[in-house]
């Protein structure tokens, strides 16, 4: 219940932190350090932080260091796990989050309520932010919430690629 918390470095070939088949992160999940995972290209699924399968991280993803993957979070299903994720409380970035396809994909019926807010970089090859059909985010602010820092979020393709649904960008 206390949550992930991460000052070092998490290495992986296919997932950094992964969570799946129901499980569950109630205290939230906090990086100061790095997690990279491998992986590449459009359809890889595989994130340094990977939500499938029903997984739920509960008081949301804060990030004020790196997350590299083939996504950097990937919140969906695959595969192997046939349902998406849940991300409650949001993801809020101060720092880095690349990925080979996109810096943060929610994807296939997947949600996070508390919106993304982005003062850091959020970038990928395809995609900075997708948003896959069915999928929601309710917010995305590419700026702190009081307005005073503006992040970046980078894709050759898209910026932020919406498929599914978002309540509101600010930008």
């Amino acid at each position: 219940t206390g949550g992930i918390l991460n000052t070092g470095t998490i290495l992986a070939s296919n997932y950094g932190l992964d969570i799946f088949d129901g499980g569950t992160v109630l205290g939230g999940v906090t990086n100061i350090g790095t997690i990279s995972s491998g992986g590449t290209g459009p359809s890889a699924d595989r994130g340094a932080i990977f939500l499938a399968g029903g997984g739920l991280i509960a008081n949301g993803i804060t990030n004020t260091g790196l997350i590299q993957g083939a996504d950097g979070i990937y919140v969906g299903q695959t595969r192997g796990y046939p349902t998406g994720g849940t991300v409650l409380g949001g993801i809020t970035n101060l720092g880095q989050i690349v990925g080979a396809s996109a810096g943060i994909a929610v994807v296939s019926q997947s949600t996070v309520v508390g919106g993304i807010t982005n003062t850091g970089l959020i970038a990928g090859t395809y995609n900075g932010i997708l948003v896959g059909g069915g999928s929601y985010i309710d917010s995305i602010n590419n700026q702190s919430l009081s307005g005073s820092q503006v992040g970046t979020i980078a894709g050759y393709q898209s910026g932020i690629n919406v498929g599914g649904v978002v309540g509101s960008i600010n930008n």
